[in-house]
């Protein structure tokens, strides 16, 4: 796959697909694979799809420093600036889409339209809590009953604590199980490399701290991003109040709850999340 030097980091990247350009950021202890097959081959007909590995994500590479949404929406300017792409829908999802709104908000000439799948923006949403929505899936039940020894109910960042935990080498078998759905770093092998290099980026560099930085983000500055804004987000999931603010803070805002799914909705609802995508509402001016 093709490389980029941008922001002083290597980025690899994938397009597919002609038209207009549609620009898809994945979410924390993931990659590019995230979207391909299920998502951008649905996509390609209507647009030139873009994707790529976050720093310190699959195969770009992993800096000491330098994990805030400010610095990973420098990474995706310059990105940007060499595949010479000047406007874009931008789809984010979890802390892709802080990503994503960190860009809109600097750059909003570049953005035509901006999704944001499922995630939690600090400044709206300080805290993520196992309370924060009643469901509980299989996989997180059977970690939380396996892991009497964590305090999960007094848990303020309860979506990177859960990464964390199913890294390690002690979930392997239950990563490789199908039935839970879909799991990160799951897969017939159990997600060996990606595990170990999503710890290895939380051990040995500053993403632990930088991650939990509001990188300048406020509600007085999402209050006037004049970006259309659509919100896609799991009926089920965590990160429900961020939706909410939104809603509150941009009255123009367009939400979308998906019934019946968590966080990981673009993956187990990928034709719905697609059908959304090519919804008039949601393309590019």
């Amino acid at each position: 796959m093709p490389k980029v030097l941008a922001n002083g980091v290597t980025l690899s990247y994938q397009q597919t697909g002609n038209g207009s350009d549609l620009v898809m950021i994945h979410g924390l202890a993931a990659s590019r694979a995230f979207w391909y097959p299920l998502i951008a081959q649905q996509l390609e007909q209507k647009f030139r799809v873009t994707f790529y590995d976050l720093r310190g994500h699959g195969y770009s590479e992993m800096p000491a420093a330098g994990y805030t949404s400010q610095d990973m929406a420098l990474d995706l300017h310059e990105l940007l600036n060499h595949l010479q792409i000047h406007r874009a829908l931008l789809v984010g999802h979890s802390f892709g889409g802080v990503i994503a709104l960190q860009y809109a908000l600097q750059h909003p000439e570049r953005v035509s339209s901006l999704v944001v799948a499922d995630s939690r923006i600090s400044c709206l949403q300080p805290v993520q809590r196992l309370k924060d929505t009643d469901y509980l899936s299989e996989l997180e039940a059977a970690i939380l009953a396996a892991s009497p020894d964590i305090d999960w109910e007094n848990e303020t960042q309860i979506g990177l604590r859960f990464l964390e935990e199913i890294a390690k080498e002690r979930w392997q078998s239950l990563r490789r199980e199908s039935r839970y759905g879909y799991i990160p770093f799951g897969g017939s092998g159990g997600g060996t490399r990606a595990a170990q290099k999503w710890l290895n980026l939380l051990n040995t560099t500053t993403a632990r701290q930088d991650l939990q930085n509001t990188a300048g983000l406020s509600i007085e500055k999402i209050r006037h991003l004049s970006v259309p804004l659509v919100a896609v987000y799991g009926a089920r999931s965590r990160c429900l109040p961020t939706c909410q603010a939104l809603t509150q803070i941009l009255p123009t805002c367009q939400t979308h709850l998906i019934p019946d799914s968590s966080h990981f909705y673009p993956v187990t609802q990928a034709a719905t999340f697609a059908r959304i995508l090519t919804h008039p509402e949601v393309q590019p001016l």
